[in-house]
């Protein structure tokens, strides 16, 4: 009995994935190779990312039926909460990780006016 069924020879399937950006930008894309579909609010963008992997041929309205499947795929990909900073906050405190602060902040003490 074989127990890693990896060592089967059989190629592993695809799988989509999920990337969320900013609020401002395109917030979502999912990927499924070789397309990639970007979202912001109800308009769409899509690539072949291997045929164009700059992204910079949109060919959303030449393929309407991969635009609707993703974008079904894309509406009911699992989330979750977020667990990231704003780069804002990361830039005016880098020590800032959600735990207790244990140091001034860098940017409080290069700016201090005495």
């Amino acid at each position: 009995m074989n127990a890693f069924p990896i060592q089967n020879s059989a190629p592993a399937p695809d799988r989509d994935y999920l990337v969320h950006a900013s609020q401002d930008a395109w917030s979502d894309a999912i990927y499924r190779y070789p397309y990639k579909l970007a979202k912001k609010g109800s308009e769409f963008r899509l690539f072949n990312v291997e045929a164009d992997p700059l992204e910079t041929q949109n060919i959303a309205s030449d393929f309407p039926e991969i635009v609707a499947e993703l974008s079904d795929a894309l509406s009911v990909f699992s989330r979750a909460d977020s667990i990231g900073l704003d780069m804002q906050t990361v830039a005016d405190d880098p020590d800032f990780f959600g735990g207790k602060e244990d140091r001034e902040p860098w940017a409080d003490q290069a700016y201090r006016v005495e």
